[in-house]
Protein backbone atom coordinates (compact mmCIF):
# COMPACT_ATOMS: atom_id res chain seq x y z
CA UNK A 1 0.00 0.00 0.00
CA UNK A 2 1.02 3.64 -0.51
CA UNK A 3 2.03 6.30 2.16
CA UNK A 4 -0.61 8.64 3.54
CA UNK A 5 -0.15 11.81 4.78
CA UNK A 6 -3.01 13.86 7.12
CA UNK A 7 -2.02 17.30 5.95
CA UNK A 8 -1.18 18.35 9.82
CA UNK A 9 2.26 17.69 9.92
CA UNK A 10 3.29 14.04 8.20
CA UNK A 11 6.35 14.98 6.09
CA UNK A 12 9.04 12.52 4.80
CA UNK A 13 12.70 14.30 4.17
CA UNK A 14 15.09 12.72 2.12
CA UNK A 15 18.84 13.22 1.88
CA UNK A 16 19.59 15.34 -1.34
CA UNK A 17 21.61 12.48 -3.34
CA UNK A 18 21.86 13.26 -7.02
CA UNK A 19 18.69 15.89 -6.62
CA UNK A 20 21.43 18.41 -6.40
CA UNK A 21 20.99 20.08 -9.58
CA UNK A 22 19.27 23.08 -11.53
CA UNK A 23 16.03 21.84 -12.17
CA UNK A 24 15.90 22.98 -16.55
CA UNK A 25 16.03 20.42 -17.91
CA UNK A 26 14.13 17.94 -15.58
CA UNK A 27 11.18 16.10 -14.87
CA UNK A 28 8.77 15.09 -11.66
CA UNK A 29 6.81 12.41 -12.10
CA UNK A 30 4.44 11.40 -8.78
CA UNK A 31 1.54 8.98 -8.32
CA UNK A 32 -0.90 10.37 -5.84
CA UNK A 33 -4.29 11.27 -4.87
CA UNK A 34 -5.63 14.22 -2.43
CA UNK A 35 -8.24 13.92 0.24
CA UNK A 36 -9.24 17.41 0.22
CA UNK A 37 -9.77 20.29 -2.35
CA UNK A 38 -8.71 23.70 -1.50
CA UNK A 39 -5.69 23.14 0.21
CA UNK A 40 -2.14 25.05 -0.91
CA UNK A 41 -0.22 21.59 -0.79
CA UNK A 42 3.60 20.54 -1.52
CA UNK A 43 4.25 17.31 -3.12
CA UNK A 44 7.89 16.97 -3.91
CA UNK A 45 9.98 19.88 -2.48
CA UNK A 46 14.11 20.04 -3.56
CA UNK A 47 16.22 22.07 -1.28
CA UNK A 48 16.91 23.26 1.92
CA UNK A 49 15.50 26.58 1.66
CA UNK A 50 12.17 27.50 0.54
CA UNK A 51 13.49 29.99 -1.74
CA UNK A 52 16.00 28.10 -3.43
CA UNK A 53 14.55 24.75 -4.75
CA UNK A 54 12.50 23.34 -7.07
CA UNK A 55 9.34 22.07 -5.98
CA UNK A 56 5.81 20.72 -7.26
CA UNK A 57 2.75 21.74 -5.59
CA UNK A 58 -0.94 21.48 -5.94
CA UNK A 59 -2.11 25.32 -5.22
CA UNK A 60 -4.96 26.78 -3.37
CA UNK A 61 -6.93 26.27 -6.66
CA UNK A 62 -6.16 22.93 -6.75
CA UNK A 63 -4.08 23.55 -10.05
CA UNK A 64 -0.82 21.72 -10.47
CA UNK A 65 2.12 24.23 -9.95
CA UNK A 66 5.94 24.26 -10.79
CA UNK A 67 8.04 26.64 -8.50
CA UNK A 68 12.15 27.12 -9.22
CA UNK A 69 13.28 29.47 -6.68
CA UNK A 70 10.75 32.08 -6.03
CA UNK A 71 8.46 31.97 -9.62
CA UNK A 72 5.76 29.96 -10.53
CA UNK A 73 3.71 28.24 -13.34
CA UNK A 74 0.45 26.88 -13.14
CA UNK A 75 -1.86 24.10 -14.95
CA UNK A 76 -4.98 24.33 -16.60
CA UNK A 77 -5.95 21.10 -15.07
CA UNK A 78 -7.05 20.64 -11.63
CA UNK A 79 -6.52 17.91 -9.15
CA UNK A 80 -9.40 16.82 -6.97
CA UNK A 81 -10.52 14.71 -4.75
CA UNK A 82 -13.15 13.17 -6.43
CA UNK A 83 -10.43 12.16 -9.03
CA UNK A 84 -8.75 9.52 -7.02
CA UNK A 85 -5.83 8.32 -8.27
CA UNK A 86 -3.92 10.07 -10.80
CA UNK A 87 -0.12 10.84 -11.90
CA UNK A 88 1.17 13.87 -12.32
CA UNK A 89 4.71 15.33 -14.40
CA UNK A 90 6.11 18.32 -14.75
CA UNK A 91 8.26 19.00 -17.55
CA UNK A 92 10.93 21.74 -18.40
CA UNK A 93 13.75 22.37 -21.20
CA UNK A 94 16.51 24.45 -19.87
CA UNK A 95 16.59 28.28 -20.08
CA UNK A 96 13.64 30.83 -19.90
CA UNK A 97 10.52 28.68 -21.07
CA UNK A 98 6.94 27.27 -20.84
CA UNK A 99 7.71 24.17 -18.72
CA UNK A 100 5.16 21.33 -19.80
CA UNK A 101 2.26 20.04 -16.78
CA UNK A 102 0.72 16.34 -17.23
CA UNK A 103 -2.14 14.47 -15.60
CA UNK A 104 -3.64 11.36 -15.88
CA UNK A 105 -6.12 9.76 -13.76
CA UNK A 106 -6.43 6.32 -13.80
CA UNK A 107 -10.28 6.56 -12.90
CA UNK A 108 -11.13 7.59 -16.30
CA UNK A 109 -7.74 6.84 -18.55
CA UNK A 110 -7.85 10.43 -19.50
CA UNK A 111 -4.54 12.01 -20.18
CA UNK A 112 -3.98 16.10 -20.32
CA UNK A 113 -0.86 17.35 -21.89
CA UNK A 114 -0.08 20.92 -21.87
CA UNK A 115 2.39 23.86 -21.66
CA UNK A 116 1.95 26.59 -18.77
CA UNK A 117 0.78 29.67 -20.14
CA UNK A 118 3.94 31.58 -19.20
CA UNK A 119 7.64 30.74 -19.18
CA UNK A 120 10.06 29.78 -16.04
CA UNK A 121 13.88 30.72 -15.61
CA UNK A 122 15.68 27.56 -14.49
CA UNK A 123 15.87 26.57 -10.45
CA UNK A 124 19.35 27.75 -8.72
CA UNK A 125 20.99 24.09 -7.55
CA UNK A 126 19.30 23.42 -4.42
CA UNK A 127 20.60 22.44 -0.83
CA UNK A 128 21.09 19.36 1.02
CA UNK A 129 17.39 17.81 1.10
CA UNK A 130 14.37 17.27 0.02
CA UNK A 131 11.12 17.00 1.33
CA UNK A 132 7.65 14.64 0.49
CA UNK A 133 4.70 16.56 1.44
CA UNK A 134 5.63 19.35 2.82
CA UNK A 135 8.38 22.57 2.59
CA UNK A 136 11.67 22.65 3.64
CA UNK A 137 10.58 24.74 6.36
CA UNK A 138 7.73 22.87 7.35
CA UNK A 139 4.03 23.67 5.97
CA UNK A 140 1.68 23.30 2.87
CA UNK A 141 1.41 19.55 4.52
CA UNK A 142 0.45 17.44 1.78
CA UNK A 143 -3.31 15.77 2.56
CA UNK A 144 -3.50 12.69 1.01
CA UNK A 145 -1.37 9.20 -0.38
CA UNK A 146 1.65 9.23 -2.36
CA UNK A 147 2.40 5.80 -3.90
CA UNK A 148 5.67 6.83 -6.24
CA UNK A 149 7.36 9.48 -7.17
CA UNK A 150 10.63 10.26 -9.56
CA UNK A 151 12.90 13.10 -10.55
CA UNK A 152 14.86 13.19 -14.13
CA UNK A 153 18.04 15.69 -15.06
CA UNK A 154 16.21 14.79 -18.42
CA UNK A 155 13.14 16.08 -20.10
CA UNK A 156 10.69 12.79 -20.89
CA UNK A 157 8.58 13.07 -23.51
CA UNK A 158 4.72 12.43 -23.50
CA UNK A 159 4.75 9.09 -24.39
CA UNK A 160 8.02 8.29 -21.67
CA UNK A 161 5.46 10.38 -19.06
CA UNK A 162 2.56 7.76 -20.20
CA UNK A 163 4.18 4.91 -19.56
CA UNK A 164 4.99 6.03 -16.08
CA UNK A 165 1.10 5.31 -15.20
CA UNK A 166 1.56 1.33 -16.10
CA UNK A 167 4.19 -0.20 -14.30
CA UNK A 168 7.77 0.17 -12.54
CA UNK A 169 10.29 -0.51 -15.07
CA UNK A 170 9.28 2.28 -17.57
CA UNK A 171 10.51 4.57 -14.42
CA UNK A 172 14.35 3.35 -15.30
CA UNK A 173 13.84 3.68 -18.97
CA UNK A 174 15.78 6.88 -18.62
CA UNK A 175 17.93 6.58 -15.70
CA UNK A 176 16.06 8.88 -12.89
CA UNK A 177 18.07 10.96 -9.86
CA UNK A 178 15.57 10.06 -7.50
CA UNK A 179 13.14 7.03 -7.00
CA UNK A 180 11.02 6.63 -4.49
CA UNK A 181 8.26 3.63 -3.75
CA UNK A 182 6.18 3.94 -0.98
CA UNK A 183 4.73 0.45 -0.60
CA UNK A 184 7.13 -0.14 2.57
CA UNK A 185 4.95 -2.29 5.22
CA UNK A 186 5.12 -0.63 7.61
CA UNK A 187 6.19 3.25 8.72
CA UNK A 188 9.48 2.17 10.35
CA UNK A 189 10.92 0.64 7.38
CA UNK A 190 12.68 4.21 5.80
CA UNK A 191 12.23 4.88 1.92
CA UNK A 192 15.26 4.18 0.04
CA UNK A 193 16.11 5.82 -3.27
CA UNK A 194 15.72 2.88 -5.27
CA UNK A 195 18.40 4.65 -7.92
CA UNK A 196 20.90 3.66 -4.77
CA UNK A 197 21.99 7.67 -5.79
CA UNK A 198 21.41 8.14 -2.15
CA UNK A 199 18.29 10.31 -2.03
CA UNK A 200 16.93 7.93 1.06
CA UNK A 201 14.78 9.10 4.10
CA UNK A 202 16.81 10.79 6.85
CA UNK A 203 13.73 11.98 8.97
CA UNK A 204 10.29 11.17 8.78
CA UNK A 205 7.39 13.04 11.16
CA UNK A 206 4.36 11.07 11.44
CA UNK A 207 2.17 9.31 8.04
CA UNK A 208 0.59 5.96 7.81
CA UNK A 209 0.30 3.17 5.77
CA UNK A 210 -2.54 4.01 3.57
CA UNK A 211 -5.31 1.72 2.93
CA UNK A 212 -6.23 2.68 -1.00
CA UNK A 213 -3.79 1.22 -3.90
CA UNK A 214 -3.32 2.34 -6.97
CA UNK A 215 -5.03 0.59 -9.79
CA UNK A 216 -1.89 -0.27 -11.87
CA UNK A 217 0.45 -1.42 -9.21
CA UNK A 218 -0.18 -4.96 -7.05
CA UNK A 219 1.43 -3.22 -3.37
CA UNK A 220 2.26 -6.31 -1.17
CA UNK A 221 2.06 -8.94 -3.80
CA UNK A 222 5.21 -10.69 -4.72
CA UNK A 223 5.07 -10.45 -8.28
CA UNK A 224 5.89 -6.74 -7.13
CA UNK A 225 8.85 -7.83 -5.80
CA UNK A 226 10.18 -9.93 -8.35
CA UNK A 227 9.61 -6.94 -11.13
CA UNK A 228 11.64 -4.75 -8.84
CA UNK A 229 14.41 -7.60 -8.81
CA UNK A 230 14.44 -7.34 -12.53
CA UNK A 231 13.74 -3.64 -13.43
CA UNK A 232 16.32 -1.71 -10.64
CA UNK A 233 20.09 -1.14 -11.70
CA UNK A 234 22.76 -3.79 -10.92
CA UNK A 235 24.02 -1.94 -7.85
CA UNK A 236 20.67 -1.86 -6.21
CA UNK A 237 20.17 -5.45 -6.54
CA UNK A 238 21.63 -6.55 -3.22
CA UNK A 239 19.69 -3.94 -1.58
CA UNK A 240 16.10 -5.03 -2.83
CA UNK A 241 17.05 -8.43 -2.34
CA UNK A 242 17.91 -8.07 1.40
CA UNK A 243 14.93 -6.00 1.97
CA UNK A 244 12.60 -8.89 0.46
CA UNK A 245 14.56 -11.56 2.45
CA UNK A 246 14.19 -9.64 5.95
CA UNK A 247 10.19 -9.00 4.91
CA UNK A 248 9.93 -12.83 4.85
CA UNK A 249 11.08 -13.39 8.22
CA UNK A 250 14.31 -15.22 6.84
CA UNK A 251 16.78 -13.37 8.66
Amino acid sequence: MPRALDGVDDRIVLSIGALGFAFGPGTMAVILKTDVDGNADVILHVGSSDTVDYRMTKAGTDVLRLRCNSSNVDSAFTILASQGWQLVAITKASGTVAPRLHQYIYGTNAWTHEDSASTLANSSAPGTSAYMGSTAAGGSYWDGDIAAAGVWDVVLTDAQIEALAYGLMPWYAVQPKGLWLLDQDTTSQKVPDLTGGGANESSLTGTTVGTSAVPIFSYGHDFIRVQRIFDVPRARLPVIVGQAVARAGLR
